[in-house]
């Protein structure tokens, strides 16, 4: 500790000046004097900071005071003063502040600033995490008997008023009208966690308040200990009000001797510290339910509260926002929450109750009232934004999404939405300008990267190539060696035309993927394509699809290049294995779909987990490849029992495929006979009156097989010249039945069930399925056991479209 700057004596000597005279007596009517610690080393041996402390002489005695500002975490001690009970004059001086450190002094008064910037770092570090980002932004403002509390993330905000309520030596923080866009949950209960968060330590949260106990004790027992100091009493103390100022709080607790007028008892309460502490009282248990996680219990204590205060806004309020964050509620959260204000005056809530209820136009109201009466810049901006989702036209949409960027440019959400508005409406222009300036937004290499490459991807998506190029080249000055935003600028490339650069940058993005192991198979494929259609390389092509996997999203098209490529090079046993691995991914997908099987690596290829519905989008993809692949097949090697199995295939993952239905209809008639299905195409419905399927007994039937064969062929030709014809369909379904050519009857039933009308497809529809049943037969009794469960497969698939 410093020394004294020099000796005093302890007796009464008139030679003595009256500031080194310890006594009182000699110095009638004089103010208090101080003694100074000698030692200008405000310094711990560790090099720590440590306060600075002098004694002070008065006629109430001996006290020790702060003799200079001290900053402690964000805090400010900019004043303290004790006394030190129990000690008579004359006393010795000479030892300084260091010879009365274990005495334990009495808190006379204590005075402490907050910077508002000091403050908004201090709960910026302290909220790291609690809403699932690093550090969300803060603002903080001064209100009357309190703060505005903003917090921001990229897609989040929350604002609320915090309420400072000294009550006899503790300092309570009331939470009040949370609001938030972007959290799950209750707003309030945010809001709670917030200020507990940035209390930690030193407040209990209990009733919806965070209390801060004995908030001046508190205080010296961190501040004098580090001077050497014994921790004084505080007892008796009591806390004053916040003073708020727009860069600064003030606050300061006074003890017994030092309060007459001055006491901070006598202050009087603002009205809305009044109706916070109120509000408090009357929430105090539903809150509690709720920080123990009983939503329903805290539901039930908010409706007790309710009959007490009919109508309060505020705790309406809170139960419609429990009720939206349970989901399914909205109709009731609505009806409740009318009952205390229109809903498109309750803000953002009020907006997505509406939204969620259907009234678009109300919703885009309530939004933007909220937008512009909210004072916190990020929470207004989301509020336009919501205004956008539902606003009913693209012209109002894109005014909203101006709005929000105004009252928030660095927010990331609204100016994205914007790049993709102006995007979509055709601003190249202004897609780039918002582009631009989410880049310089973000904050590091690896940042600017992601919002480069969003940038790129959209623009791909729009088509627009020259800008997609660009933005995969700003992402690559971020990272150079990035692989996929290498294979990104080759694809805008090769899009635009420059191939050949493509597959250069192509060849990089593949090499660069192999530094993790295992190159990218959808790269692998670029690559193969490349090589094939640029290059003309196909042996380098076909080594390049080979190296992809058997059972990933990009092995059914590697596996139908293979084997396309390998028939080009005559390599048709190479083709032929190709197509089967084909058939074998495709049959892995369907005992997927079947719940036979897990989809590992075709997960990206498949809904949300547990149901597992392949995307109609795969579908298609997959079920053209097997068709390629089929035609292959028979062109290539004359194998129309593998191409039936690959159109087979098709058909299960996709039933109402036109081009496998058609394919599988003309190889299914025999040799020699055209399939009706590609001839007679249907023109118009089978007539209504006889309410059924065309059966033998509408023809009427003849022993001699001959005269069939005859009226089959006649029948043919009249429906070829006239497809519209119902009768002669009809007359030709009861010949072909009769003389068993069923792959020509199901072709014809087929062909009418496919493209016919709902009353069409209900006559033609048993027809279809005999033909099938009697094929899978014969096909059975055959011994041909693959070509029979191919046509029961065709069953079931045509059953289940039903």
């Amino acid at each position: 500790m410093p020394r004294s700057d020099g000796p005093a004596s302890a007796g009464p000597r008139p030679s003595r000046s009256p500031r080194s005279v310890a006594s009182p007596k000699g110095n009638a009517g004089a103010g208090p004097s101080s003694a100074r610690s000698g030692s200008a080393d405000t310094r711990s041996p560790t090099g720590e900071p440590r306060p600075e402390l002098r004694l002070v002489v008065s006629r109430s005695g001996l006290g020790v005071e702060l003799g200079a500002p001290f900053e402690l975490g964000p805090l400010r001690v900019v004043e303290l003063a004790l006394r030190l009970p129990g000690i008579g004059f004359p006393v010795d001086l000479s030892g300084g502040v260091t010879a009365f450190r274990h005495r334990r002094g009495r808190l006379e008064r204590v005075a402490v600033t907050l910077e508002a910037e000091a403050l908004r770092r201090f709960a910026a570090r302290r909220l790291a995490g609690l809403f699932g980002e690093a550090a969300p932004r803060a603002v903080l403002a001064p209100i009357e008997d309190g703060l505005l509390v903003g917090l921001a993330g990229d897609h989040f905000a929350l604002a609320f008023e915090l309420m400072l309520w000294p009550a006899d030596g503790d300092l309570v923080l009331l939470p009040m009208a949370a609001r938030s866009l972007g959290l799950p949950g209750a707003p309030q209960a945010h809001a709670l966690r917030a200020v507990a968060a940035c209390t930690k330590g030193l407040g209990v949260a209990r009733g919806g308040v965070v209390t801060v106990p004995a908030a001046a004790q508190q205080l010296v027992r961190a501040l004098l200990p580090l001077a050497g100091m014994r921790a004084a009493d505080a007892s008796g103390v009591r806390a004053g009000r916040v003073e708020l100022d727009v860069g600064a709080l003030g606050w300061r607790a006074l003890g017994d001797s030092e309060r007459g007028a001055a006491d901070p008892a006598l202050a009087v309460l603002g009205e809305r510290l009044v109706r916070a502490r109120e509000l408090a009282e009357l929430a105090a248990e539903a809150e509690d339910d709720h920080a123990r996680g009983e939503p329903d219990a805290a539901r039930g204590a908010y409706l007790a509260a309710l009959e007490r205060a009919p109508r309060h806004p505020e705790l309406t309020r809170r139960i419609a926002e429990l009720d939206r964050a349970a989901g399914g509620r909205e109709p009731a959260a609505a009806s409740l929450l009318s009952d205390a204000m229109p809903l498109v005056h309750a803000g953002v809530l009020g907006g997505a109750l509406l939204a969620a209820l259907g009234d678009t136009d109300a919703a885009y109201t309530a939004f933007a009232q909220a937008g512009q009466l909210e004072p916190f810049g990020p929470l207004a901006a989301l509020a336009w934004l919501e205004a956008s989702r539902v606003a009913v036209d693209r012209e109002t949409s894109l005014a909203a999404l101006d709005q929000a960027v105004v009252r928030a440019p660095g927010l990331p959400a609204p100016r994205a939405a914007r790049f993709e508005a102006r995007l979509a409406a055709g601003d190249l222009r202004g897609a780039r300008e918002d582009a631009s300036q989410l880049e310089a937004a973000a904050s590091g290499a690896s940042l600017r990267h992601a919002v480069c490459m969003r940038a790129a991807r959209a623009y791909v998506a729009a088509g627009a190539w020259a800008e997609a190029s660009a933005a995969f080249e700003h992402a690559l000055r971020y990272l150079p060696d990035d692989a996929q935003a290498v294979a990104g600028l080759a694809r805008a490339l090769d899009a635009a035309g420059a191939r050949r650069r493509a597959l250069e940058l192509l060849s990089r993005a593949v090499s660069l993927s192999e530094r993790g192991g295992r190159a990218d198979e959808a790269m692998l494929l670029d690559l193969g394509r490349a090589l094939a259609d640029v290059a003309g390389d196909l042996p380098a092509a076909v080594a390049r699809v080979r190296a992809i996997g058997p059972f990933g999203p990009a092995s059914f098209e590697a596996r139908a290049l293979e084997a396309r490529w390998r028939g080009e090079l005559g390599d048709l046993a190479g083709a032929c294995v190709a197509l089967g691995r084909l058939a074998d991914a495709v049959e892995r997908a369907i005992a997927v779909l079947a719940g036979e099987a897990e989809p590992g690596p075709l997960a990206a290829l498949f809904g949300p987990a547990g149901r597992y519905p392949l995307r109609e989008d795969a579908c298609a993809v997959i079920a053209s490849l097997l068709a390629d692949g089929a035609a292959l097949e028979e062109r290539e090697r004359g194998d129309t029992l593998a191409a039936r199995r690959l159109l087979g295939l098709a058909l299960r993952l996709r039933p109402r495929d036109r081009r496998a239905k058609r394919e599988l209809a003309r190889l299914a008639a025999p040799a020699g006979r055209p399939a009706e299905a590609e001839h007679v195409p249907s023109r118009a419905p089978l007539e209504p009156a006889p309410g059924r399927a065309p059966t033998p007994a509408e023809e009427e039937p003849s022993e001699d097989p001959a005269h069939d064969e005859a009226r089959a062929a006649e029948l043919g030709d009249r429906l070829r010249a006239n497809p519209a014809d119902v009768e002669v369909g009809r007359a030709l379904a009861a010949v072909l039945g009769r003389l068993g050519r069923h792959h020509e009857l199901f072709a014809l039933a087929a062909a009418r069930v496919e493209e016919g009308g709902a009353e069409e497809r209900a006559l033609w529809r048993p027809v279809w399925r005999d033909a099938l049943e009697a094929l899978a037969a014969e096909a059975q009794a055959a011994g041909r056991e693959q070509e029979a469960a191919l046509y029961r497969a065709m069953l079931a698939a045509g059953e289940a479209e039903r």
